[in-house]
């Protein structure tokens, strides 16, 4: 895109000594064209609720008298929204402390969820979502370790570029 912009030759002379309108009609006109940066295209957003489901696992070392164990946990997520057009997939690593009594074998506990994931929409990339939830993950003791498993569902939203045509 570009714009033609005229500039008018003047000279700074006192107001005393200003040129009489016949004379400015007579200066020469300057032509320029200038080049616009073109414009971007607009991304139309829709704001989509999405809704998925999570696995989590993990091992810990367990002392042999009890006590707190803190337990890293690992995972994929899954989340689908706009009637399943809007996909994404991730990982998800979190940790829970539990406390395990001399004894006992079985410990369970929820544990907070909190993923960034990034969502497509047919394959093309359209945004990032903040999905959470709360899962139950519990196991049994086993000598020294302790292995805690579970999954549960998972929701957020986020606005998503319609993908381009």
């Amino acid at each position: 895109m570009t714009k033609t912009l005229l500039l008018a030759a003047a000279l700074a002379v006192p107001a005393s000594a200003a040129p009489s309108l016949e004379a400015v009609k007579a200066m020469p006109l300057l032509s320029a064209e200038l080049a616009l940066p073109a414009r971007k295209a607009f991304k139309a957003q829709r704001n989509v609720s999405l809704y998925g489901d999570v696995r989590l696992s993990g091992n810990g070392f367990v002392p042999h008298n009890g006590g707190f164990v803190s337990i890293p946990l690992s995972g994929s997520i899954r989340v689908t929204g706009d009637g399943g057009k809007v996909r994404g997939d991730g990982m998800v690593n979190e940790y829970v402390s539990v406390w395990v009594r001399e004894g006992s074998n079985y410990v369970s506990q929820f544990v907070t969820v909190n993923a960034n994931v990034s969502l497509y929409d047919g394959g093309r990339y359209v945004g990032t979502a903040n999905i959470h939830g709360s899962v139950m993950v519990s196991g049994w003791a086993n000598g020294s370790w302790l292995r805690l498993d579970g999954s549960g569902s998972v929701n957020g939203s986020a606005f998503v570029s319609d993908p381009a045509k």
